[in-house]
């Protein structure tokens, strides 16, 4: 049986999240870095280059959808095939 000190301590851990969370992103960050591994685009790669990748490509995902929302709406359009 827990003391009221252990069960105290067991409610006040949080989760810390992952990666992408504590980068303020929506693209995997875990699975960007594995794919940057896996690729075998440089001998080594750091833990800072999947959080980077990761926001660039989030970033140009998010100009790109911008982008054809516009020339949707221009268009009249209601969806962007």
């Amino acid at each position: 049986m827990a003391t009221p000190k252990q069960a105290a301590k067991k409610a006040s851990k949080k989760h810390s999240g992952g990666r992408s969370a504590k980068a303020g992103l929506i693209f995997p960050v875990g699975r960007v870095g594995s794919l940057l591994r896996r690729g075998q685009y440089a001998r080594r790669i750091g833990a800072s280059g999947a959080v980077y990748m990761a926001a660039v490509l989030e970033y140009l995902t998010a100009e790109l959808l911008e982008l054809s929302v516009k020339a949707a709406s221009q268009q009249q359009r209601s969806r962007s095939a």
